[in-house]
């Protein structure tokens, strides 16, 4: 979760080049190192055991799974756990730049444990155990979470009854929820209840430029096109503002009142965009994809509480 001074000192160093700058940013910014990846994956979701000794056995009920991606053909991995006693309630958590599905496993915990929901946790694509050599900030990623909504909702049936999904997610999983959620209606994936979405951008352009200060806009167009043509993406293309304008499902925007990663001002865009029915907390004083951590109880209320408006209240809530 905490990645962000590499994509900030990956994207600046590389706009700061002379020559071959534009050539260089999608490398620095997207290209991922698979070795690295799947040791990271493998050295959170061991940490966590090592860190949380009580939760071990908690930890080894996930079950990993893969599949195909329907959009190009890449394999991909994912983590999923039912919950204790059998309920239709599912938590779709998606992780940030840089991170994995292990990097998650502490908002498996409250989703899980907490609320008693199933738990499903995918490794975008170019991260964790997924395949891919390039990061895709979200937008292309959306069609492989929609594949992977379905399959969830198909593991956590129960007598082939529907789910009842919340889709959540942080940073560029919180980007990646938005970009989600203005598919998920016109495709009929009437499981899917409400959307949490946490300090996500309003676009990958935007993004960009943020990291950058505001300067070296004609190397981020240059580079834009190049990924357009070299990707099949383009960063003002990649937008949560206009994604989130197609959703009228509920959703919960949190961000934190001091955050400059992605800046606080982001959020009042998407919010904005947003039709129907949805909520907004900005924790006063908090930093990027720090409120679940910074404010616990808090954050955990406000999810709830979100979530009991939506989602059937399980028996014991």
């Amino acid at each position: 979760m905490r990645k962000n001074t590499y994509l900030t000192m990956a994207l600046l160093s590389v706009l700061m080049l002379s020559g071959c700058i534009t050539s260089r940013v999608l490398d620095y910014a997207l290209k991922s190192d698979r070795q690295k990846d799947e040791a990271a994956y493998r050295g959170a979701f061991d940490g966590y055991k090592l860190s949380h000794p009580g939760e071990k056995a908690w930890v080894e009920a996930f079950t990993d799974t893969f599949i195909v991606s329907d959009y190009d053909g890449k394999r991909l991995h994912a983590i999923y756990r039912k919950a204790d006693i059998p309920t239709p309630k599912t938590a779709f958590i998606i992780h940030g730049y840089g991170g994995s599905a292990a990097g998650m496993l502490p908002y498996a915990r409250f989703y899980g444990s907490e609320l008693g929901y199933n738990v499903f946790l995918p490794d975008v694509q170019a991260h964790g155990l997924s395949e891919g050599t390039m990061k895709r900030m979200g937008w292309l990623d959306r069609l492989d979470m929609l594949q992977w909504m379905r399959l969830a909702n198909s593991i956590f049936s129960i007598d082939g009854k529907d789910t009842e999904m919340v889709v959540t997610g942080v940073s560029m999983g919180g980007a990646t929820t938005m970009m989600v959620s203005g598919e998920v209606e016109e495709r009929g994936m009437t499981f899917v209840r409400c959307l949490v979405e946490d300090c996500g951008y309003t676009d990958v352009y935007d993004q960009f430029s943020s990291v950058a200060k505001g300067r070296f806009t004609s190397v981020l167009d240059k580079a834009d096109k190049k990924c357009q043509r070299q990707e099949g993406w383009g960063f003002r293309e990649a937008s949560s503002v206009s994604q989130v304008a197609k959703c009228h499902l509920p959703m919960l925007f949190i961000h934190g009142g001091s955050d400059t990663y992605v800046p606080t001002r982001m959020v009042y865009e998407v919010f904005a965009s947003k039709p129907g029915t949805k909520e907004i907390w900005i924790p006063d004083g908090v930093t990027h994809a720090e409120a679940f951590y910074a404010q616990d109880r808090t954050y955990k209320n406000k999810v709830r509480d979100f979530l009991s408006r939506y989602l059937t209240p399980l028996p014991n809530q």
